[in-house]
C-alpha cells in the first residue's frame, strides 16, 4: 500500500512538469507555424513589382521599391485597387501598369499580373504582400507561371498589426494565421 501511495504522489507530482513541458513546446511550435508562411527572396532587380491586394503597405513597398530602383514597372492588383493609387503614392504614370482586369483572389492576381507579364514581355516580378501571405502567394504565383521561363522573386511589406512569432497572442493575428493555413489547403487541393 505504501508503494501504490509512493506512485500515486509521484504521478501527482508529475503533472504539473508535463503540463509546464507542454506549454514549453507549445509556444516555439506556434512561432514556427508563423514563421514558415514568410517565403521572402533576396531582393534583387525585376523588371515589374506587383503590389497584392489587401492591404495599403502592400502598396507603399512596392511603390518604394520602384523608387528604389528594384523594378522598372509597378502594377496593383487586388479589389481595393484604385487607378487613384498610383498618383498618391507618387508613381511616375509612365511605370504604373493599370491592371487588365479586377482580382479577387490571389490566384485571380497571379492570373492578372501574368497577363501583363505576357503583353509586355517581362522576365521577372517581384511579389510584394505582408509576410503573412507571403508562402500562398508564392505557391500559387509559381503554379500560374509554370513554363513560363519567368522568374519569381518575393517581398515583403511591412506588416506592424501582429508579429509572427507571437500570432496566437491577437485576435487579428489568429485570424491571418489560421485563414493562410486554410487557404494554402484550399489552393493545394484546387490549383
Amino acid at each position: 500500500m505504501r508503494r501504490n501511495r509512493k506512485w500515486t504522489f509521484v504521478v501527482l507530482a508529475m503533472i504539473p512538469l508535463v503540463a509546464e513541458l507542454r506549454a514549453g513546446f507549445r509556444e516555439p511550435l506556434l512561432a514556427g507555424m508563423g514563421r514558415w508562411l514568410v517565403a521572402e527572396t533576396p531582393l534583387q532587380k525585376a523588371d515589374l513589382v506587383v503590389a497584392l491586394g489587401g492591404g495599403q503597405e502592400r502598396q507603399e513597398e512596392a511603390a518604394r521599391l520602384l523608387k528604389q530602383g528594384l523594378a522598372q514597372w509597378v502594377l496593383f492588383v487586388g479589389s481595393d485597387m484604385r487607378p487613384r493609387d498610383y498618383r498618391c503614392l507618387e508613381v511616375p504614370t509612365e511605370r504604373a501598369v493599370p491592371p487588365p482586369a479586377p482580382a479577387h483572389t490571389t490566384y485571380e492576381e497571379a492570373v492578372t499580373t501574368r497577363t501583363v507579364v505576357q503583353e509586355r514581355g517581362f522576365r521577372s516580378v517581384l511579389i510584394v504582400t505582408s509576410p503573412y501571405h507571403e508562402r500562398r502567394a508564392w505557391w500559387v504565383f509559381e503554379r500560374v507561371f509554370r513554363g513560363t521561363g519567368v522568374v519569381l522573386l518575393v517581398a515583403s511589406a511591412p506588416h506592424t498589426a501582429f508579429p509572427l512569432d507571437a500570432w496566437w497572442k491577437s485576435p487579428v493575428g489568429r485570424k491571418a494565421v489560421l485563414m493562410e493555413y486554410v487557404g494554402l489547403v484550399y489552393y493545394w487541393l484546387t490549383v
